[in-house]
């Protein structure tokens, strides 16, 4: 809402996993045309399944720890743990998008 109220976009360091169902189902559709090609399988699968890996462990690892909640404060080893993870998942999705610029690169040159 304050995108369209004030006309300024703010991103926050959680936003990749906000949007991780857009970017899961991008990553799927990579996948089914990385297996229809033939091309590129193993780096888009292992690079989707570590993202989702990753972003259900660090979700999980917050509501456990109570960072989730609020009920454990930012800033312990837990939050260092759970932002990790996030930093995690966000390269996987940054090798995912470069799997897929392969992929591209890949089928045009057939």
């Amino acid at each position: 809402m304050f995108y369209f109220r004030a006309r300024r976009f703010h991103f926050d360091y959680l936003m990749p996993a906000e949007l991780g169902l857009l970017a899961l189902g991008g990553g799927g559709a990579l996948l089914w045309a990385a297996l229809r090609a033939k091309l590129r399988v193993k780096w888009i699968a292992w690079a989707i399944g570590t993202a989702v890996f990753l972003l259900f462990a660090s979700q999980g690892l917050a509501v456990i720890t109570g960072l989730a909640d609020g009920s454990t404060a930012i800033g312990g080893w837990e939050w260092a743990i759970v932002l990790g993870m996030l930093i995690g998942y966000i390269i996987a999705l940054i090798a995912l998008a470069i799997g897929g610029i392969y992929l591209i690169r890949d089928l045009r040159n057939r």
